[in-house]
């Protein structure tokens, strides 16, 4: 939730600073249920505000743990689609 993400911010390790408004537009904001917003922590941890080191030519974000498996999947299927059975 929301107040959970926030709460979380509140200790010395962790600075979670972002406004609603920011994650809404990241795209790291689940609002299908109004009372109860949720952060899509997939979507926030590759967001630019987990970005340091930024230049005109280059940034140093997170790493995704999905692309090395994506990577995997493409390669041994090399295909633009594939049956979950397949996988």
């Amino acid at each position: 939730r929301i107040g959970d993400f926030y709460k979380a911010g509140l200790n010395e390790r962790w600075q979670f600073s972002e406004s609603v408004e920011y994650l809404r537009d990241l795209g790291a904001l689940d609002e299908t249920s109004p009372g109860n917003k949720r952060v899509i922590i997939v979507n926030y941890i590759t967001g630019a505000s987990n970005c340091f080191g930024t230049t005109k030519y280059h940034e140093v974000c997170c790493i995704s743990e999905c692309e090395s498996l994506l990577a995997h999947l493409e390669r041994q299927f090399a295909a633009p689609s594939v049956s979950p059975e397949d996988i």
